[in-house]
């Protein structure tokens, strides 16, 4: 028989109910046409014949399309017939066959204009075309919440947006822009893309990623200030609440994979079940020796779900604050050095004001004439003492004990609650000193061709001296008598030579006891035992050069210090040998010292090298006279300032240790001590030693390089402990994400512990065969998930007892690509049978219902149709899984249904 031609053995009238039916489809299948006409039309099939339609008017039938492929089951419909393929073809669109035979779909020809489209060749379309029921290249806009069934089915289209008529394959609707919202593009992706499975590993690599911001968040804070301590401990905790948080959620969904599948292969006691399902919220079900037995990883990801809170705990104290050195690189304004060229250029007569104060030298000058004359070379001034600025800082010098520190100068300097240290450089007066004899009856040797005037004999314990020093021999002494006011000598012009001229500087020479326990008492006379043992005779010499310092100052807790870092001499100031005993004074002045070579002598008439060795002289005069004079033995008879200075002890009266090197310290402070007083016109700035500083402040111009200091509480972050909890946290969380994909793997889809879930795994019948309120030993009945007899006698998957319940062996999961192909035909020969579309026909059935076995019963379908009866599936022969328990319903009959649900 023709397979075009209507077969009555299949033929139903169409009924009120079916016309509704027919009707109900129409609008599922074109939602989106709100211009198709009401009336009915004619649907066009794309075959070389149109079918013709029935003969009798009364009873006409409705023929749906058919698939393409002539062999290809048909969907659903009320007749069902093959059809060969369309002979026409535009591109990939078929093409419409002449209209149906006027009269039994009339309907009025209309055309619309030509619609073209960048992406299709161009089609004609009318205003009363239907929506074409051939697929379209896509499978329509479907969500997750959608059925297996429903995602393979190609002919159930998802209404998608259209503007204009038409619509469809060959319509002439336009799609609109997609969304530029990213949020929405985001949430459409997440309801049609985002798989459960998923979820582990999202939560996994948030896990990291957040560990990893809490590493990032420490480093940034270690070893700043611990300014708003407990909002920065706060944030360090909320990371690390959010990194546990995260594989937690992992690891739980694993946990519970792994549940499932344990009870799926394995027969337990109810208690080992309900222990297994409660480990990760109860605590006590960690103690279920069978559930630790049989389910040892999954109970092994319990305790670790238990464990995870130690990750907030542990490192929430790998930051720290602890006090810490801060220290700076910067610039500190307020420094000063010393520049004692501003000396050379000093006139005492004119004055020099910087913020009307004037400025100060560290000598006194008298002069040959009251009025200056310049150019007259007799007009001169000379040097006549220290001043008393230079008197008064040496004291304070002396009697500190250290060099003096300008008031306020940490502050100004450092800034408050700072320390700081700072380096400057200058060229001033040191003395260098020599060690010429030690022990007695030492040879004394030479210093620059001289002798001192005593000898180790003189020293204890041979001689009475305990210490004995000369340091006034070339001294400077008053160059002339008869003078007047301002030292104006009284003689007429021209005036002697070498009247003020520095001949000399003098030669420190010191001798001294030195003993080996300056805190013991020692020997007071000749007479106690051990007077010759206890002392050993000591002598150096110590001569007055010029020096370049470079110094290090340290203002800490508003104290100063300082450090020689290094002195380079420059060479002895006045380069002469002072002759003893021996004196001149046909030089026409009272000054008697005698020295060679006189081309060396430092003259009145070279003013500014002058003016400047006079500075240096008025400040070594003030150290020689704190050190000239003696100590005698016994009974410690002293005639000497030494003692006002740091440089003797007690009880002995004897010098310190490390005399010699002390008397270059002593010279030293004394030096540094004039940086105290900014009126010396020596003191500059540091910045700037060009600039005299005055006494005012310096501002932003006065800025040197320091290095500040301060302690403060500062945040400490310990790396490796942070790490070594973070790391065994998220190895333990990629090993549970590993074994939950294995069971998903296995089991077939991701499982939950959802009350519905739980719902659909308990409808075996024989659960109710317990009363569980009542039962003493129900903990030990054996339950395990499977196949088990369902309430019509069918199959299906839940828990059971021990041998109503039919358990599977794990089995190799076949290609996705293979399983596809099998839901997709199962899928369409299914819902074919469910619409009778193998009723009366045995070649149908034959071909494309084999997996159908007849089943007693039947029924009247809710559309008043004759139903056909139950049928049952062969899960060996559909492909469908029976791991995953997939239940399903109908509404077309009565019945038992084929993958053991119940039907409506």
């Amino acid at each position: 028989m023709d397979s075009l031609s209507p077969n009555p053995a299949d033929w139903r009238p169409t009924t009120d109910v079916g016309r509704q039916y027919q009707q109900q489809q129409q609008q599922q299948q074109q939602p989106r046409h709100q211009s198709l006409p009401s009336q009915p039309v004619s649907y066009n099939i794309p075959t070389d014949a149109a079918i013709s339609p029935p003969t009798s008017p009364e009873t006409p039938q409705l023929v749906f399309n058919r698939a393409p492929s002539s062999t290809h089951a048909a969907g659903l419909g009320f007749t069902g017939q093959t059809y060969p393929a369309p002979s026409t073809v535009v591109g990939s669109l078929p093409t419409n066959p002449a209209p149906a035979t006027p009269g039994y779909f009339p309907r009025a020809q209309a055309t619309t204009p030509e619609i073209k489209y960048d992406s299709q060749p161009t089609v004609t379309a009318t205003a009363w075309d239907p929506f074409t029921q051939t697929p379209s290249p896509g499978y329509g806009f479907h969500n997750r919440d959608d059925s297996q069934n429903n995602l393979l089915d190609p002919y159930a289209q998802e209404a998608s947006p259209q503007v204009g008529g038409g619509g469809g394959v060959g319509g002439g609707g336009v799609y609109p822009p997609k969304n530029s919202n990213f949020f929405l593009r985001a949430y459409h992706w997440y309801e049609k893309s985002w798989t459960q499975s998923w979820t582990m590993g999202f939560f996994l690599f948030c896990g990291i990623m957040f560990a990893i911001g809490h590493h990032l968040f420490y480093s940034s804070l270690d070893g700043k200030p611990a300014h708003d301590q407990m909002r920065k401990l706060r944030y360090g905790t909320a990371l690390a609440f959010l990194s546990k948080a995260s594989l937690v959620t992992a690891a739980i969904l694993s946990f519970r994979q792994r549940a499932w599948m344990m009870v799926r292969h394995k027969i337990l006691s109810l208690g080992a079940v309900d222990s297994l399902f409660a480990a990760a919220e109860d605590l006590s079900a960690l103690f279920n020796w069978e559930a630790v037995r049989r389910a040892k990883l999954a109970m092994l990801l319990a305790v670790y779900i238990w464990c995870t809170p130690l990750i907030v705990i542990l490192t929430s104290e790998t930051l720290t604050v602890v006090p810490r050195w801060q220290v700076e690189n910067t610039t500190c304004p307020e420094i000063r050095t010393l520049n004692f060229s501003h000396e050379e250029t000093m006139d005492w007569r004119e004055g020099l004001k910087i913020n009307d104060i004037y400025e100060n030298s560290a000598s006194i000058w008298n002069t040959t004439m009251a009025t200056p004359e310049p150019g007259n070379p007799d007009s001169f001034d000379y040097w006549v003492d220290s001043s008393i600025m230079m008197k008064t800082v040496a004291s304070k010098a002396v009697f500190w004990g250290k060099p003096v520190m300008r008031k306020d100068a940490p502050t100004e300097i450092c800034s408050k609650g700072w320390n700081c240290s700072i380096e400057i450089n200058f060229v001033a007066p040191g003395y260098k000193c020599t060690e010429l004899a030690r022990g007695v009856g030492s040879k004394v040797k030479k210093l620059s061709g001289a002798l001192p005037r005593f000898t180790t004999d003189d020293l204890l314990p041979k001689g009475n001296f305990s210490y004995l020093a000369v340091t006034d021999e070339g001294e400077y002494p008053p160059q002339m008598v008869d003078s007047i006011a301002a030292g104006v000598p009284k003689m007429k012009p021209p005036f002697p030579k070498l009247l003020g001229a520095f001949k000399t500087e003098p030669v420190i020479w010191i001798g001294y006891a030195d003993v080996e326990d300056l805190e013991k008492l020692q020997p007071a006379n000749r007479s106690v035992p051990g007077w010759n043992e206890a002392y050993t005779p000591v002598i150096f010499g110590c001569e007055h050069h010029e020096m370049n310092y470079t110094v290090s100052l340290n203002y800490t807790n508003d104290a100063q210090t300082y450090t020689i870092k290094k002195k380079k001499d420059l060479g002895k100031i006045i380069d002469t040998t002072f002759v003893r005993n021996k004196k001149d004074s046909t030089d026409g002045t009272w000054d008697n010292t005698t020295a060679t070579p006189e081309s060396n002598f430092v003259l009145a008439r070279d003013v500014e090298r002058y003016r400047r060795i006079g500075a240096y002289h008025s400040m070594g005069r003030q150290m020689r006279k704190f050190i000239n004079g003696t100590i005698m033995m016994p009974f410690y008879i002293a005639n000497t300032d030494l003692l006002s200075t740091r440089l003797w002890t007690v009880p002995n009266f004897l010098p310190v240790h490390n005399f010699q090197d002390e008397i270059e310290h002593f010279y030293e402070e004394i030096v540094l001590s004039m940086i105290s007083n900014p009126s010396f016109v020596s003191v500059s700035w540091a910045s700037d030693p060009s600039q005299i500083s005055g006494p005012g402040k310096g501002g932003n111009s006065t800025l040197y390089p320091c290095t500040r200091q301060r302690i403060v509480n500062s945040y400490r972050y310990h790396f490796t402990e942070l790490w070594i909890v973070y790391s065994v946290s998220i190895v333990m969380a990629i090993g549970a994400v590993v074994a939950g994909m294995l069971a998903i793997r296995e089991l077939g889809s991701m499982r939950d512990t959802k009350f519905s879930s739980i719902v659909a795994a308990t409808r075996a019948q024989s659960l109710n065969r317990v009363r569980w309120d009542q039962e003493k030993d129900i903990k030990n009945l054996k339950v395990g998930f499977g196949l088990v007899p369902g309430v019509a006698g069918e199959s299906t998957h839940g828990f059971g007892f021990e041998g109503d319940v039919s358990q599977e062996k794990p089995k190799i999961t076949r290609s996705p690509a293979l399983q596809m192909m099998d839901w997709g035909g199962n899928s369409i020969r299914r819902r074919s049978r469910q619409s009778g579309f193998f009723d009366g026909d045995p070649t149908l059935a034959q071909a494309g219902g084999q997996a159908y076995q007849p089943l007693s019963g039947g029924g009247q379908s809710q559309l008043g149709l004759s139903s056909p009866p139950a049928v049952q599936v062969d899960s060996s022969q559909t492909g469908y899984s029976s791991q995953t328990g997939y239940t399903t319903q109908t509404g077309y009959g009565g019945g038992a249904h084929p993958y053991g649900g119940q039907q409506a």
